[in-house]
């Protein structure tokens, strides 16, 4: 593995760490806005770890934590896949949807630039970079299949939580006492096409990285 890609797991892996860590202290210290029926420090931890971001950020954080010890095993394929598709929308769905009505204060301003914009950055760019120095593949059909199973544990999780606190739902678009469910599953239904697409886009990037490494 190439220095570059562990150094960057490192200084990644830390950046993820403290965004998890610290976007979780500000939550369970400050009111939840969002939802005031959360007045508890336990009651706020869980709903704050309760957001697909902070899924992908945990899951990204801990594969760049691997990267930087030197380790890529390929019983993780699935793990790594789902640190860059998970991200990539997390990044993708707050910059073009959920930013301009976001507020941000506090430890805020430092962890939300890490969480929405530098993981779902650098998370792909590291991937990426790794690819030449193995022959290994990560895009197999079975790392590709697993990778599904963790955004449908969060939806389904997400789906069965909403009306056991009184209606309440991470985001607005899965929503279903205010959009409808028909709606509701048809954006689940748009994200789940957009994993699709992230995922044939590391395929066929994958298959050209590691053709030119071949080929040396």
């Amino acid at each position: 593995m190439k220095k570059i890609v562990r150094r960057a797991g490192l200084v990644t892996g830390i950046l993820g760490g403290l965004g998890v860590t610290l976007s979780g202290y500000q939550s369970a210290t400050t009111p939840f806005r969002d939802w005031p029926k959360f007045r508890t420090p336990a009651q706020k931890l869980v709903t704050h770890y309760s957001y697909f971001t902070l899924w992908s950020n945990i899951i990204g954080t801990y594969v760049c934590a691997q990267y930087a010890r030197g380790k890529r095993p390929q019983s993780e394929a699935f793990l790594r896949i789902n640190a860059v598709t998970m991200l990539v929308v997390t990044g993708g769905v707050f910059n073009t949807v959920l930013a301009e009505t976001t507020v941000v204060e506090g430890i805020g301003k430092f962890t939300n630039p890490i969480v929405h914009t530098i993981m779902p950055i650098a998370m792909p760019v590291i991937w990426l970079a790794d690819r030449p120095s193995t022959s290994e593949q990560d895009m197999t059909p079975s790392a590709m299949a697993k990778s599904f199973a963790i955004p449908a544990a969060w939806l389904a999780y997400t789906f069965i939580r909403g009306p056991r606190t009184g209606g309440y739902y991470p985001y607005e678009f899965l929503d279903p006492t205010k959009l409808g469910y028909p709606t509701a599953i048809r954006n689940v239904a748009g994200v789940t096409a957009t994993l699709g697409a992230l995922l044939a886009t590391m395929k066929a990037a994958e298959n050209k990285l590691l053709a030119t490494n071949s080929a040396r």
